[in-house]
């Protein structure tokens, strides 16, 4: 099936047509559209005064509220895994049909209202139990995907076309199609989607962009640039200027070798060209998120991301492999062009604005400068962002940002063992962290906590002592994050050799791409010293459910970052809880349960290492019951 036929202006002239493409991501919820995306819109249009038509589309959160909210997406997904994977790969799809969709709908309105965001007890079953539908479907979809990618022959496009309610199509109308993936979960499924819209219409380019893209190693690169590629190139760093200039190659004004910041195949084989990074940030456009449906996202109003700079004030972390994404450029906007740009959005000029600063961090000092201008300007905001918890961190200023309406900060705390600290090269300082998260709480902030176990030479000992540090600061951390680690393939944590090496034997691709292996950007490992990666995860369940014990009870159990910033005094909605407790009783269970994959007797011989002292042990089951309770 070819293309559609081209769009022309007034004059008779084709109209060059770009579409710029987020893939569904498997997570849920979400809160905010994709920045980079809207940034490249606004960017491209500038650079060619309008000649060119840019269009945003967000296809991760239209897939997900199609499969919460339209049944025909069910019965088609659950037909393409049994055509393509078998009957046995749609069996959980098909226990989802006793639960009718317009519950599921009901559920997912009544998550995006005050009153249910305001009710702890009613927000978190609500998310446990559209997160475990939304799981369902995304563990279908991902398998899908996969083995789509795989095939080289006949692929029913059509039917996928079906799914994403003829977007895929629609994007093949385009001259040059942009995929920008910011997670290696978007990566089967925006690579089936390039597949399609070369299959729709082969005379189409498709750049491919975005983190994921960005941390990509030459191998896979390779693997993605084979003769007869849907693929004709992907974005190394930053995408604005590589970008415009991919367009001026496609136009016919340049040639491939002068587009910056370009990998492409050539002579059987690779050809990269320099990146161009923007120099000066306060010279880009303001983001364009005019093709955003903010309405369809999941929050009980608008959430707008910002970012005041590029790159990381830090960059130093050895586990981070942020710096493979701006070439370890920190480039900060000056707070008069952040503050333009808040006021350039007419919906937030009125009442109050609800924002996400999706910094990689945001210092403290800098922080208090822009919540000066919040304030001076009188402007009413709601927001969040993610730090290190330094010194820098002072009662002075916290009281300041809390005045401007900062809401949670997420403080990348990471461990409360100096010495894991140190190799980690967070450069903080326990007590320093301990002294920020509590004088965080005592200005009414809550104070999110980035935090994971596993880091080489961690052991169960040093859990242990993690736990002790959690009884003291409790009270002052109103949420902490579940994560073990990860050894990153890009990250200076290769650098530990001593202690931890890559596990060759067991580094496998995660999928194939047109018969092409493409592998994981983590490494599996050997810990020479330390912990192994079952029992960092064991260790990290140990420490989430200490933690419920020794704080007051469930308080923003479950609750994302980003949708903390809507909490505002406890208002319990009898309503909602009455109608989610019927739910629950009438389809939870039904839901599949996820898979354990840790064996009971790895947990048990962890939490004999972990408690040595029975009360430790009793304040753990008390917070696997709180757990299990609500």
């Amino acid at each position: 099936m070819g293309g559609a036929q081209p769009r022309k202006t007034a004059t008779g002239k084709k109209a060059f047509r770009v579409a710029l493409v987020f893939p569904p991501t498997m997570e849920f919820p979400t809160a905010t559209p994709p920045l980079g995306i809207a940034y490249l819109k606004s960017f491209i249009s500038e650079a060619f005064d309008g000649r060119v038509s840019v269009s945003c589309r967000d296809l991760n959160v239209s897939f997900q509220n199609r499969m919460f909210l339209d049944s025909g997406v069910r019965r088609t997904l659950r037909g393409l895994c049994k055509d393509v994977l078998g009957a046995s790969a749609a069996k959980d799809l098909s226990k989802l049909r006793k639960i009718p969709v317009e519950e599921v709908s009901a559920l997912l309105a009544s998550q995006n209202k005050y009153k249910t965001f305001r009710d702890d007890w009613a927000y978190r079953e609500g998310l446990t139990l559209l997160t475990k539908y939304a799981d369902v479907f995304h563990s279908a979809f991902n398998r899908l995907s996969e083995a789509l990618c795989q095939l080289t022959g006949d692929i029913p496009f059509e039917k996928l076309d079906g799914l994403f309610a003829g977007q895929l199509s629609n994007l093949a109308r385009h001259d040059v199609v942009g995929m920008s993936a910011l997670y290696a979960t978007q990566l089967p499924v925006g690579l089936l989607m390039a597949k399609a819209v070369k299959h729709f219409n082969p005379k189409a380019s498709v750049l491919l962009g975005g983190a994921a893209f960005s941390q990509m190693s030459e191998r896979d690169c390779k693997a993605l640039l084979f003769p007869g590629s849907p693929i004709d190139g992907i974005c190394d760093g930053e995408g604005e200027v590589t970008l415009r200039e991919f367009c001026r190659f496609v136009l016919g004004d340049i040639k491939r070798e002068a587009v910056p910041g370009l990998i492409y195949a050539h002579d059987g084989g690779l050809a990269r060209t320099l990146p161009e990074i923007v120099k000066r940030v306060d010279e880009l456009p303001f983001p364009d998120f005019d093709d955003m449906d903010f309405s369809a996202y999941h929050a009980p109003a608008p959430v707008y991301p910002i970012q005041t700079a590029r790159g990381c004030s830090w960059n130093k972390c050895s586990f981070c492999d942020y710096n493979c994404n701006y070439d370890s450029k920190y480039r900060p906007r000056s707070i008069d062009n952040i503050m333009e740009e808040l006021k350039a959005r007419a919906p937030l000029q009125k009442g109050r604005a609800y924002l996400s600063f999706d910094d990689s961090e945001i210092p403290a000092r800098r922080a208090k400068n822009i919540a000066e201008r919040l304030i001076g300007e009188g402007f009413s905001a709601r927001y969040f962002f993610l730090a290190r918890p330094t010194k820098d961190f002072t009662k002075e200023i916290l009281i300041t940002l809390k005045e401007s309406g900062c809401k949670v900060i997420c403080f990348g705390v990471e461990s409360f063992n100096q010495r894991i600290i140190d190799l980690e090269r967070k450069g903080t300082r326990v007590k320093e962290a301990r002294k920020a998260l509590k004088a965080t709480h005592k200005a009414g902030i809550d104070a999110y906590c980035l935090y994971f176990t596993g880091f080489p030479t961690q052991t169960a000992e040093d859990i242990g002592l993690e736990i002790k540090a959690l009884v003291k600061n409790a009270p002052y951390i109103s949420n902490l994050a579940n994560a073990s680690f990860v050894l990153l393939q890009n990250s200076a944590a290769l650098e530990l050799s001593d202690y931890v090496e890559v596990d060759w034997s067991r580094y496998e691709p995660a999928f194939y791409f047109c018969g092409n292996p493409i592998y994981p950007r983590h490494f599996p490992y050997i810990m020479r010293e330390g912990m192994n990666g079952d029992e960092a995860e064991t260790a990290m369940e140990i420490i989430h459910n200490s933690y419920l014990a020794f704080s007051s009870g469930l308080r923003r159990f479950g609750r994302p970052e980003y949708h903390q910033i809507f909490l505002g005094p406890s208002k319990p909605d009898k309503k909602a809880r009455r109608d989610m407790a019927a739910f629950k009783a009438s389809h939870a269970k039904r839901f599949p349960s996820a898979n354990d994959s840790i064996s009971l007797d790895t947990k048990l011989q962890m939490v004999e290492r972990i408690f040595p002292h029975p009360s430790y042990l009793k304040s753990y089951v008390a917070g696997i019951c709180l757990a299990h309770e609500h």
